[in-house]
């Protein structure tokens, strides 16, 4: 359903200057307070959101999320994972103009469960396999926080003392995105482990740190430093 959430967003604008004025206009209703919020232009922007809503809040009523990435994360393909997890940051900023549209017309019950929707979302998130994960989850679940915040400030708003209190402490548990980073460890330097057994020869312990700059340059990430070309020897002198 989360996958389906973002497979049904309006396409945005192709031509460069559409999308840049798109752009400037949502980050203005971003800034926006509450009250200030033109409400009649962000429905009628928001309406074409209509599906996307609806599976995201299908998604956010299920009682377990998987993401099934566990067994599938490795080095050769994480770059390919991390575009759809920026996803979900641009799906929390519409749900944060819904939850934003329902305190303006003072929707109590409504703005409640669009919060609801956006931290269970990004409970889901920040759950995943990766650190990635775990940090745009913590991310998305700030936002709708601070949007409690602002219908709390609403006059003859609910009291939502115990809804708050009854939220898992940790809200987000990072076991999940620390088991997976290890698991990317491993798999980057299969080797390492090696290292846990005992000291080992000067030649070999070049080899093996000659394949953890090969597994960084081929993640497109040089060593930090290190002019273009250089040999572990060489790094080694200039430490």
């Amino acid at each position: 359903d989360y996958h389906r959430a973002t497979i049904l967003r309006p396409s945005w604008p192709r031509d460069p200057k559409a999308a840049a004025e798109l752009n400037e206009t949502l980050d203005a209703w971003d800034q926006l307070p509450v009250e200030k919020l033109p409400v009649a232009e962000v429905k009628k922007y928001l309406a074409g959101y209509s599906q996307t809503f609806r599976a995201l809040d299908a998604a956010a009523r299920a009682e377990r999320c998987d993401w099934e990435l566990a067994q599938k994360i490795s080095v050769n393909n994480l770059d390919l994972f991390l575009p759809e997890v920026q996803t979900y940051r641009e799906l929390a900023r519409f749900q944060r103009f819904r939850v934003r549209v329902d305190l303006v017309e003072n929707d109590f019950d409504a703005a409640v469960r669009d919060i609801r929707t956006g931290i269970r979302m990004g409970k889901d998130v920040g759950e995943g396999a990766t650190l990635i994960q775990s940090l745009v989850g913590i991310a998305v679940v700030a936002i709708f926080l601070n949007e409690v915040e602002q219908l709390i400030r609403r006059p003859n708003s609910p009291n939502l003392y115990w809804a708050l209190t009854t939220l898992p402490r940790p809200l987000l548990d990072a076991r999940s995105a620390l088991e997976g980073e290890g698991r990317i460890f491993d798999n980057l330097f299969p080797n390492a482990r090696a290292l846990e057994k005992g000291p080992v020869s000067a030649d070999r312990a070049t080899a093996m740190l000659e394949e953890m700059l090969t597994a960084f340059n081929s993640m497109g990430a040089a060593a930090p430093g290190a002019p273009e070309g250089a040999t572990v020897r060489q790094l080694s002198l200039v430490t």
